[in-house]
């Protein structure tokens, strides 16, 4: 490399830095949030919010099958009964 050339990657590198210092990307201040949160939230903890969360699912995914059965077996019932009329 020529002494021009690493002048320039000099240039550069004090140029990104300025940059980077002046205007902070949203990325790293998130990142940076992120990670002083969960420092605050322990495994146990964490075990147990996944598995609160999970449960709610549960109960979610299985209001639906029960009403996804209800709607199911009321038409049955209806396509039933125009076949008998019929």
């Amino acid at each position: 490399m020529t002494l021009v050339r690493v002048a320039q990657r000099k240039n550069l590198i004090k140029q990104y830095i300025e940059m980077e210092n002046q205007n902070p990307p949203v990325l790293s201040v998130l990142v940076t949030l992120t990670s002083t949160i969960l420092s605050w939230i322990s495994l146990i903890n964490a075990q147990y919010a996944l598995s609160f969360v999970l449960t709610i699912i549960g109960i979610v995914s299985g209001v639906f099958a029960i009403r996804y059965y209800y709607h199911a077996g009321n038409y049955m019932k209806e396509k039933r009964n125009n076949l008998k009329n019929q």
